[in-house]
C-alpha cells in the first residue's frame, strides 16, 4: 500500500503542476456599403482594417516549443465527466479554502474556452520559462475579465487595472512599470493571451509566428504525428534550451543533446492514443533510446504496485517502441472497452488515496 501511495503522490504532483497550467491558460469586416434615400450612386471610400493576429502570431518570437489544446475536443470527450471529478479533488486538496472559487471559475471558463495554445521561452540564466498562454473561444463581452476575477482571491482582484500594451487593451495584474508584471490582454473578441509583460510586448507590437515553428526539424517532428485530430499536441526544437527542456522532462534525458526535435501528440475521444517521435542527428543516440524505454517499459509493467492492477500492466507491456535509422517513435493505443475498466480501477484508487 505504501508503494500505491508513493504512486499516487507522483501522479498527483504531475497532474496538479498541468492542471494549474490548464487553469492559467483557460483564465488568463471590408465590403460593399450601400446607402439608402438617394437614387444617385454613392461612391463610400473603403478603409482597410487590418486582419486580428492569429494565436500563434502572439507567441513570444523567441518561442522554441509549442502546446496546443483542443479544449473543446476534450470537453466533448465521453471521458471527461470520469475525469473532471478527479481534476475538482487535486484542486480541492491543493487550494484547500479558495477550492470553490478556483473550480467554479475553471468550469466557467472551459465551457467557452475552444482551444488553448503556449509556448516555453529562453530565460537569461540559460533555463527556460512558460511565455504565454493564448485562448480561443466564444466569449461574450465582460466574460474574460469576470473569470480572472472570480479565479483569484479578493484582494487580488481589487488590484486589477485597465491596462494598454501597443494597440491591445486588457487588464494588468501588478505593477506596470515592471516587466515581470502580469497582463490579459484581448487580441480580438475571440482571442486573449495572458503572461508577463516582457513576453508580450515584442508579439503585440510586431505579430508574428516564432521563427521555430517554420524550422524544418520542428515540422518534420509535427508532421510525423500520425493522429489527425489530436487533443493535445507537444513539439519541441532541439535549440539549447530546447535540449535543456528535453532532458529535464522527458525520458530522452542524456540523449536529449543529440535531438534534433521531439514531438507528442494524445487523444481520448474514442478510446486513448498516444504518438510521439524524436528526430536525432545520427543513429547512435536512437538506439541507446530505444534500449532504455524498453527497459523501463519492462520494469514499469512488471513493478509491485503496477502487477496488482493487471489492466494497467497489460497496457504499458503493449507500448510500441521502434527505431527507424535515426528516429525513434513510441505509440500506444487502448481501445474503449478496456479504457473504461481501467478508469473505474483508477478511479476507485484515487478516491481510496484521497481518503
Amino acid at each position: 500500500m505504501a508503494d500505491l501511495t508513493n504512486e499516487w503522490t507522483g501522479m498527483r504532483a504531475r497532474v496538479h503542476a498541468a492542471s494549474w497550467m490548464l487553469l492559467a491558460g483557460v483564465l488568463g469586416c471590408g465590403g460593399g456599403t450601400q446607402v439608402e434615400g438617394e437614387t444617385t450612386p454613392v461612391e463610400v471610400q473603403h478603409v482597410e482594417v487590418a486582419a486580428a493576429p492569429t494565436p500563434i502570431e502572439v507567441l513570444h518570437p523567441d518561442s522554441f516549443a509549442l502546446i496546443e489544446v483542443d479544449v473543446a475536443r476534450a470537453r466533448n470527450s465521453p471521458y471527461y465527466p470520469i475525469v473532471w471529478p478527479w481534476i475538482v479533488g487535486l484542486i480541492e486538496d491543493e487550494a484547500r479554502d479558495e477550492a470553490p472559487r478556483l473550480i467554479e471559475a475553471l468550469n466557467q471558463a472551459i465551457q467557452d474556452v475552444d482551444r488553448v495554445y503556449a509556448s516555453f521561452v529562453p530565460r537569461n540564466s540559460g533555463s527556460y520559462d512558460l511565455g504565454s498562454v493564448v485562448v480561443e473561444g466564444r466569449f461574450e463581452p465582460g466574460e474574460v475579465e469576470g473569470w480572472l476575477r472570480s479565479a483569484v482571491p479578493p484582494e487580488r482582484a481589487a488590484r486589477l487595472t485597465p491596462t494598454q500594451i501597443g494597440n491591445y487593451r486588457g487588464f494588468s495584474m501588478g505593477d506596470e512599470t515592471s516587466a515581470s508584471s502580469g497582463a490579459l490582454i484581448e487580441v480580438s473578441p475571440s482571442i486573449w493571451v495572458l503572461g508577463p509583460r516582457s513576453a508580450l510586448e515584442a508579439p503585440l507590437a510586431n505579430p508574428a509566428a516564432p521563427a521555430a515553428f517554420s524550422d524544418a526539424s520542428f515540422l518534420e517532428a509535427r508532421t510525423r504525428l500520425s493522429i489527425a485530430q489530436p487533443m493535445a499536441t507537444c513539439v519541441v526544437l532541439g535549440t539549447e534550451e530546447g535540449k535543456r527542456l528535453l532532458r529535464r522532462d522527458s525520458p530522452l534525458e542524456r540523449q536529449a543533446e543529440s535531438a534534433r526535435s521531439a514531438a507528442v501528440s494524445v487523444d481520448a475521444t474514442s478510446g486513448v492514443q498516444l504518438d510521439s517521435i524524436a528526430l536525432f542527428d545520427s543513429p547512435e543516440p536512437a538506439s541507446v533510446l530505444v534500449g532504455r524505454l524498453s527497459e523501463l517499459r519492462n520494469e514499469a509493467a512488471n513493478s509491485m504496485p503496477i502487477r496488482m492492477m493487471p489492466r494497467v500492466s497489460s497496457a504499458i507491456e503493449s507500448i510500441a517502441i521502434q527505431q527507424d535509422a535515426s528516429d525513434v517513435g513510441v505509440a500506444f493505443q487502448m481501445p474503449d472497452a478496456e479504457l473504461r475498466p481501467l478508469l473505474e480501477t483508477l478511479g476507485g484508487f484515487i478516491s481510496m488515496a484521497r481518503n
